[in-house]
């Protein structure tokens, strides 16, 4: 047995030797392309990031021409907020907002002096909308018109009536 063990003993120094060699050599090549990787991601990274400054500033430029414009001009309505009163989760609250937003949508761009709140107000007061299976009442509790059509909406279970 140790004449087994000096006859391969060159082998086994030979063996670890490559093993080792094979382990640091595919070391080396996974650093190289890892770093490689994460050059690429960092240029992503800068460049997705200047395009972001250069569009928040030209974003600022629109706006700030959009306020000289409005000041100049009469107002008109540039936002719909939604003020929901419901008693289901999260997820269905914002399907709500939604579809009264898309619902309220024509109001958008029109003069405020010009718009008619109990014409506005038809449009969504004691709807009933269908959300998972469930029907739903909305009554329209306030509406507040400037620049921005605030709208505070209850949101009901709807029950049949035979």
């Amino acid at each position: 047995m140790v004449s087994f063990i000096k006859k391969n003993k060159p082998n086994i120094i030979f063996f670890i030797t490559g093993l080792l060699l094979g382990f640091i050599f595919c070391t080396i090549i996974l650093v190289f392309l890892i770093c490689y990787r994460l050059d690429d991601y960092y240029s992503q990274v800068q460049q997705l990031q200047s395009d972001l400054i250069d569009k928040e500033s030209k974003i600022a430029i629109y706006e700030n021409e959009l306020v000289q414009f409005q000041e100049n001009q009469q107002r008109i309505v540039s936002d719909i907020q939604v003020v929901l009163t419901c008693d289901e989760d999260k997820i269905d609250e914002i399907e709500f907002v939604k579809h009264i937003k898309d619902k309220f949508n024509v109001v958008l761009g029109k003069e405020v002096d010009a718009i008619d709140l109990d014409v506005v107000e038809l449009i969504i007061d004691n709807r009933i909308f269908l959300i998972n299976d469930k029907e739903y009442q909305l009554k329209i509790e306030k509406m507040i018109l400037s620049t921005t059509l605030t709208v505070h909406i209850s949101a009901e279970l709807y029950e049949k009536s035979n």
